[in-house]
């Protein structure tokens, strides 16, 4: 009887570099590092995105802000389509936001207006005024027009006093009382836009950065905040 000889021993070939490689995302072209920009924010276009996002404070930073955050040229890349094209909310409303608030604010001006000052759609929430909350939105056109559409303020508790006046029973705004909430509403409004235009027209990114957040903050705290004092000494006089 024969020996059935050695065993049998299946022999793998040397695997062969497929000649892959490793590149660099920097490297890439343009166009790739656009859509690969535009797939960290896509889902972010549709809904307001607190401002807060940016500060380093913040619990969970967004797929946006982290990556930005992995070296400059990323962010000079990716801040100006990220800023430009999603809805961003300042809002003053709820305290928990004032100090997240403040470093981003802070974050911003670290980065530059250059990199950063390309907001172009903002929703602000401002809130500092006892019984009054000022709510508006702002746009930015390409052409570099500024629109303001209120969402609660002057125009609109106006409109809801007007809307009572036809109820049974509903309360009558006097005459001088509509005047004072229509020519708010026009004064902060024409005051909001000429602000606006003259920073788009005159800053080197033709949007909103930091330096325009808090003008606007500015501009409505004032007017807010001068309505209040003569409605106060209103209040006082009646009162003597």
């Amino acid at each position: 009887m024969e020996s059935p000889g050695p065993p049998m021993v299946a022999v793998k070939a040397p695997l062969r570099d497929s000649g892959t490689r490793r590149i660099n995302f920097l490297d890439l072209p343009s166009e790739v590092k656009n859509l690969v920009y535009l797939y960290l924010y896509r889902d972010r276009t549709k809904r307001a995105i607190n401002l807060c996002v940016l500060s380093p404070a913040w619990k969970s930073p967004s797929p946006p802000t982290a990556f930005m955050n992995t070296c400059s040229t990323i962010a000079s890349e990716l801040m100006p389509l990220y800023f430009s094209n999603c809805l961003f909310t300042i809002d003053t409303m709820h305290t928990e936001n004032a100090q997240l608030l403040a470093e981003a604010f802070k974050w911003l001006k670290k980065v530059g207006d250059k990199s950063s000052a390309h907001f172009r759609r903002l929703h602000v929430i401002h809130d500092q005024t006892p019984f009054f909350q000022y709510e508006i939105n702002i746009t930015i056109t390409e052409e570099k027009e500024v629109t303001i559409e209120e969402i609660k303020g002057p125009a609109k508790y106006l409109d809801m006093w007007l809307a009572m006046e036809g109820l049974p029973g509903g309360s009558r705004m006097s005459p001088e009382r509509k005047d004072i909430y229509s020519r708010l509403h026009r004064e902060l409004t024409d005051d909001l836009v000429n602000t606006l235009t003259h920073r788009i027209n005159t800053n080197e990114t033709g949007a909103l950065g930091v330096t325009e957040f808090e003008l606007i903050l500015e501009r409505i705290s004032f007017h807010l905040g001068e309505f209040c004092r003569r409605e106060d000494r209103k209040r006082r006089r009646r009162q003597r």
